[in-house]
């Protein structure tokens, strides 16, 4: 079995607790209930209240695992369901009714393919960290300048490529995709970032540039140089990743 618990250093810190409380003896009132205490930024519990209906949902969705199902069983019920334990990328996700994901990617290199007329080779480069909202049908993506996990302050720069809108939706031209029904969160991501990456970069938008400067010499100095991704030349938004998990109300 691999060994996971560095993860948790690096990417959680607890933020709440929930304690269950149940009665003893036949008393009248409920015979159990459960409270939620905050936790802040010294590991120290705070004042509890009692958890509402609405808190309760949304704690029982976060912990649903999906079970793999025999492949001759449509497994739709599996759709966004995690495996194991949550990806620590996902940022945010909702089953219904926007059924979307929200993740984050560290800085980190990957291989680009950009169409012959932009005459810029296609090879592995430099990329900002990453902010990425999909659903089965369409997918945005902004970048950010903190190589760390994002807060809901932290702000969002235009995605420094080709095939972009102005808002961050992902132009995917004659692409084909097809995320399934029985996508399993972790698949559901790899899938969105297998597609984008093995598409071709070809085209600016309505001719908006999405980074300060040429965006083609931008990319021709960074394919195959060890070079690590310009910050500065980053477009900022007017907003934050707070703003964009609003839109998924």
């Amino acid at each position: 079995m691999q060994n996971i618990s560095h993860f948790f250093g690096q990417h959680y810190r607890p933020i709440e607790g929930i304690v269950f409380y149940q009665k003893k003896g036949n008393g009248t009132g409920p015979s159990e209930y459960v409270e939620r205490f905050p936790i802040d930024d010294d590991g120290y519990f705070l004042a509890g209240s009692r958890l509402t209906a609405k808190q309760a949902a949304k704690l029982s969705k976060a912990l649903l695992i999906g079970e793999r199902k025999p492949e001759k069983v449509e497994r739709k019920d599996n759709y966004l369901q995690v495996k194991k334990l949550m990806p620590p990328s996902v940022l945010s996700f909702s089953h219904h009714p926007t059924q979307e994901v929200v993740w984050w990617t560290a800085a980190r290199k990957e291989s680009l393919l950009f169409s012959d007329h932009l005459t810029i080779p296609c090879g592995l480069a430099s990329l900002p960290p990453l902010v990425w909202k999909a659903s089965r049908e369409s997918l945005t993506i902004f970048a950010m300048k903190e190589d760390n996990r994002p807060t809901l302050d932290t702000k969002l720069f235009l995605a420094p490529f080709f095939n972009i809108h102005p808002g961050g939706s992902v132009c995917m031209g004659d692409v084909d995709v097809a995320i399934g029904a029985d996508k399993y969160m972790e698949d559901f991501i790899m899938a969105w970032e297998t597609y984008f990456f093995n598409s071709y970069f070809s085209h600016l938008i309505a001719d908006h540039s999405p980074v300060k400067g040429n965006i083609v010499d931008l990319w021709q100095g960074l394919v195959g140089q060890q070079t690590e991704f310009p910050l500065n030349q980053l477009t900022p938004t007017a907003l934050t990743l707070k703003n964009l998990l609003h839109e998924k109300e």
